[in-house]
């Protein structure tokens, strides 16, 4: 009788792998260890609408990936546009990518390439209708 290698071995679909949450926990931690977050906006009431607001800069050159965490509590959609510098200001700064709207009262993950990080990265948002209530959070969260 010769045996084909592994067939002994169940298919992957029949596989069931069971983690407690414990282990999940310990899974994440690990997997994220070596990411930094920065909130460059923090809670900000946006009572306006056309006229953009500008985050802080954040030294990107230390990170192989850089993504851009939105959280909008706002009542209204805003539209982010991730802006770059070579300096740590958001004056002179150019445009990353495409902006992005994040409707209100939801959350939207923006990542970046290495080859689009510049070593001061931000934001623009800005709302086509004015914000009555609620906040902005804006975090960059690098990996090395």
């Amino acid at each position: 009788m010769s045996a084909t290698p592994f067939s002994w071995f169940p298919p992957y679909n029949r596989v069931k792998l069971v983690l407690d949450e414990e282990a999940i926990e310990k899974i994440i931690k690990e997997r994220f260890k070596r990411m930094d977050m920065i909130t460059i906006l923090e809670n900000y009431e946006l009572r306006q609408s056309q006229e953009p607001v500008t985050t802080e800069m954040v030294d990107s050159s230390t990170y192989d990936i850089l993504f851009i965490w939105v959280e909008n509590k706002l009542n209204k959609k805003v539209i982010v546009q991730v802006i770059g510098n070579v300096r740590n200001e958001p004056d002179g700064s150019v445009e990353i990518g495409e902006p992005v709207e994040v409707e209100a009262k939801d959350n939207h993950c923006i990542s970046l390439k290495k080859e689009d990080i510049l070593p001061y990265m931000g934001a623009k948002i800005r709302a086509e209708e004015t914000p009555t209530e609620g906040t902005i959070t804006i975090i960059a969260i690098g990996k090395r």
